[in-house]
């Protein structure tokens, strides 16, 4: 023994019970400590509740706030908020359509007093017949080169014949 202490075995305790008794001990701890508060939460929650019917409070519910239509005004589902989206993008596209008829109709009131036209741009086909028409234009091209090349092909030879000069593929 050292300074009045005994020395303790291994895995003894102090007050010597065994392993059964301390776990009888502690549930019972456990179980008064939860069972206080508990008795103590749900007096809160009776208070409430008492002073909610008093003040005309509805019950909140297990979704309570969760939902968009909880925390409006008006209360809405989705069908009605949909219904009021699809309002609201459709009026939206319509004034920035009628902003852009009035800025189209203004234009064509300035290019009329300038005295511009409509056919400033009637080059607006569509891609097929575009390409088309610029496929043409290039064949067209090249066939009038050809033609002139073959003019003059033929009028040289016309000349080496009456001068008398051979074909250069002979020599």
């Amino acid at each position: 023994m050292w300074r009045g202490v005994k020395p303790l075995g291994f895995a003894q305790h102090a007050d010597h019970k065994d392993y059964p008794d301390h776990l009888g001990e502690q549930n019972t701890v456990t179980t008064t400590t939860s069972t206080n508060l508990e008795d103590t939460r749900q007096a809160a929650v009776d208070a409430t509740a008492a002073s909610n019917v008093w003040r005309g409070v509805k019950p909140v519910g297990v979704f309570n706030g969760a939902l968009y239509q909880d925390n409006t005004k008006t209360k809405k589902d989705y069908p009605e908020h949909l219904s009021e989206q699809r309002l609201k993008t459709d009026t939206t596209a319509a004034n920035l359509e009628d902003t852009r008829q009035e800025a189209v109709a203004e234009q064509a009131s300035d290019d009329v007093w300038r005295g511009a036209s409509l056919t400033q741009h009637a080059d607006q086909k569509d891609y097929p017949v575009w390409a088309n028409e610029y496929n043409k234009a290039t064949l067209d091209n090249a066939d009038s080169i050809e033609r002139i090349r073959s003019a003059a092909v033929d009028a040289q030879k016309k000349s080496d014949k009456w001068r008398g000069v051979k074909p250069g593929d002979v020599f």
